[in-house]
């Protein structure tokens, strides 16, 4: 048996083979307090949703400023960023994969019309006898429908809204980024020229004091 320090681990060995079996000792550390029973108290019951927030993301709290060039501003840049055309035309594929996935699920209905024309001649020895032609018209009328017996029709179509709602989430999430990064650089510039107007006042206060 062999010990290393007065507060450290011990080392025992068999002649079968060698188990490590570590010891803590009085050096060892505390686990803090558990208080997750505490704060599981003091949260509520229930959560209520404002109307605004179930009207989800407000995209005309711009206008609420009342700054005109403020409005035009972000609106130019939703028309002209090409991150929101990609995220708006992302959305767009979305909502036609899910319309697809939800046709899946109805009947299918084609129809076919088909037509032709054949014209067949007769030669003969020295002079040609005379010709025939035949014309043939044909539709057909299929009729197919998936049974969704195990649900999978009904997954991919629950899957592919979902999805469709995950982008257009984003895509509002990404013009009021835009919105909100104009309106923070437009009101730094307005306290920028604030500042320059500041500073020329001081200086004519200073002459005049000098």
């Amino acid at each position: 048996m062999r010990s290393k320090g007065g507060c450290g681990r011990r080392v025992v060995s068999a002649t079968t083979g060698v188990v490590l079996v570590a010891l803590m000792s009085g050096c060892g550390v505390t686990p803090p307090q558990n208080r997750v029973a505490a704060v599981a108290s003091m949260a509520p019951g229930s959560w209520n949703d404002s109307r605004p927030a179930r009207a989800g993301i407000d995209l005309a709290w711009i206008r609420r400023f009342g700054d005109s060039q403020l409005s035009a501003l972000v609106n130019e840049s939703m028309s002209r960023n090409l991150d929101l055309r990609v995220a708006a035309e992302q959305v767009r594929r979305a909502e036609a994969v899910a319309r697809l996935a939800g046709a899946a699920r109805k009947p299918q209905l084609q129809g076919q019309i088909a037509g032709s024309r054949t014209k067949q001649r007769f030669t003969g020895f020295p002079i040609p006898i005379g010709s025939t032609t035949s014309e043939t018209y044909g539709a057909s009328l299929d009729i197919g429908w998936e049974l969704d017996l195990w649900g999978r029709l009904r997954a991919s179509q629950s899957a592919a809204v979902g999805d469709l709602q995950a982008q257009g989430f984003e895509f509002q999430a990404a013009r009021t980024s835009l919105a909100a990064q104009i309106a923070k650089a437009w009101f730094a510039l307005g306290e920028a020229n604030d500042q320059i107007r500041l500073a020329q006042v001081a200086i004519v206060v200073r002459e005049k004091t000098a």
